[in-house]
């Protein structure tokens, strides 16, 4: 998760960095180098809280489908401006993506105590990408 102290629905890219970081002037260098990637961050409305992209990314990895599923996320959050906090735009990054029954998934809310001990994990033994 990016920032589990995010709002269940996400904040506005602004009053997030304002109340986080002050600015967002780090963003700065990320932009820079997604611009060269084809990645122009162009249209970044919500900081999203990641909770159920975190979950659809558990199951999506079951399938051999995690990188697809990253890549749809990014483009809905970063570049179409889609909230990927709320379960119906994740919903349908994971029919988008062909996770089996992805959708599904994401809109029961399964999942959850395996991210909970996923996160803990991480937590314990250094991080990894969940």
């Amino acid at each position: 998760m990016i920032d589990p102290h995010t709002k269940p629905d996400g904040e506005l890219y602004a009053d997030y960095h304002r109340r986080r970081w002050g600015g967002d002037g780090w963003t700065a260098p990320m932009k820079r180098m997604g611009r060269a990637e084809g990645a122009p961050y162009a249209n970044w409305k919500i900081w999203p809280n990641t909770h159920h992209a975190s979950r659809l990314l558990l199951e999506a990895g079951r399938h051999g489908l995690g990188d697809a599923v990253i890549g749809r996320l990014y483009r809905a959050c970063y570049e179409e401006g889609e909230n990927v906090s709320r379960k119906e735009v994740v919903a349908a990054v994971a029919r988008e993506a062909g996770v089996p029954n992805g959708d599904e998934y994401v809109l029961s809310g399964k999942g959850t105590d395996e991210l909970a001990a996923e996160l803990a994990n991480a937590a314990t033994s250094g991080g990894r990408r969940v």
